[in-house]
């Protein structure tokens, strides 16, 4: 169910509807399509009022994660269907395929059969099929998600580029505006130029890439967005914010604006740890074992375990992979830079 869902999304904007399965963001993305009905609101288009518009009126294109091809025409008979039933001259239908076939890199295939395509060059044919009509929206939903993860990753970084080029040949149309759902952050923070984190039915935050990673607003967006050291704390001290925690006492970003005793959660983002080397100081310091290290190319993920009054906390923590740390078992002294941490009240 859907709760007070309202927002914008400007000519040529990419818009991306992120969160976990139930969160409502395909229901939101049907119900734009007509696909479903909402119980109450409206949904417009430059002024015009599209709530009670059948499907096929709405000038709409549409992928979804199945691609839904017609496995007996080829890939360039799939891409001017909709060419077909908008009537366009055949001329100008043969240049448009052209022209998308090359768009989405498929130059030379438009003749294959849909079966003889690999999963990528199918998801292709179908973005440049719901383009070639010259929507005047287009919909995604999870148009990944059936890709190995080695294939997503290469058609994400291609998709953006190819979404704001996609109109520019036609006259009164420079780009196309795009709503995209999906519940991989990785994918959105690459696609859409802004993302809107749903949750139980609403919006949680919306927001740049950028923002949304630097200043998630609550505990759930941080913890989807895969910041997972969020501990629970009491705050103790005002200037600077002070909050008592199962590793101690953190200093946090800013002054808090809550009074002494106010209850919450401590975001610790996974770069706010620097290395204390021996006879120095630092702020929030701490000693840790370390207990895994992961390399994930330019950087490294570090598992750590803080021990304080018997309690075991675990945090997980990146660092530079020139950065030199100790072997799992060891020991190190850390400081929590408090730019990189936050409070959030619990009330």
């Amino acid at each position: 169910m859907l709760r007070d869902v309202s927002f914008e999304a400007a000519e040529g904007e990419v818009v991306a509807l992120l969160g976990p399965s139930g969160c409502g963001k395909t229901t939101l993305l049907r119900i734009i399509a007509g696909l479903e009905t909402a119980e109450q609101g409206r949904i417009t288009l430059n002024g015009q009022d599209l709530t009670n518009v059948p499907v096929y009126r709405r000038g709409f294109g549409m992928v979804f994660q199945d691609y839904a091809l017609f496995p007996h025409k080829t890939a360039a008979e799939n891409i001017a269907f909709g060419l077909r039933m908008a009537r366009w001259p055949a001329v100008r239908q043969q240049e448009r395929v052209a022209h998308l076939l090359e768009m989405v890199g498929l130059s030379g295939m438009g003749e294959r059969a849909v079966y003889d395509l690999s999963g990528g060059e199918q998801q292709r044919v179908a973005l440049a099929r719901a383009l070639a009509p010259a929507p005047r929206l287009l919909l995604l939903d999870e148009p990944l998600g059936a890709l190995d993860r080695a294939l997503r990753e290469r058609l994400m970084d291609e998709l953006r580029s190819i979404l704001q080029q996609a109109l520019a040949e036609v006259e009164g149309q420079e780009k196309v505006t795009t709503i995209y759902v999906t519940h991989d952050q990785e994918e959105a923070f690459a696609v859409a130029g802004r993302i809107m984190v749903m949750n139980q039915g609403r919006i949680e935050q919306s927001g740049t890439p950028l923002e949304l990673y630097r200043s998630p607003e609550t505990p759930f967006v941080a913890r989807f967005l895969g910041m997972d050291n969020l501990l629970p704390g009491t705050v103790v001290g005002r200037r600077p914010c002070l909050v008592e925690t199962a590793i101690g006492r953190v200093e946090v970003d800013g002054n808090c604006e809550y009074e002494a005793g106010s209850e919450g959660v401590v975001l610790i983002r996974p770069e706010a740890a620097e290395i204390v080397a021996a006879g120095q100081e630092g702020k929030n310091e701490l000693t840790a074992v370390v207990q895994d290290i992961s390399f994930r190319g330019r950087y490294q993920i570090v598992q750590i375990a803080v021990t304080k009054n018997d309690q075991i906390t675990p945090l997980k923590l990146s660092f530079d992979i020139e950065q030199p740390l100790p072997e799992p078992g060891g020991q190190v002294k850390l400081s929590l830079l408090p730019e990189e941490c936050r409070f959030y009240d619990g009330s």
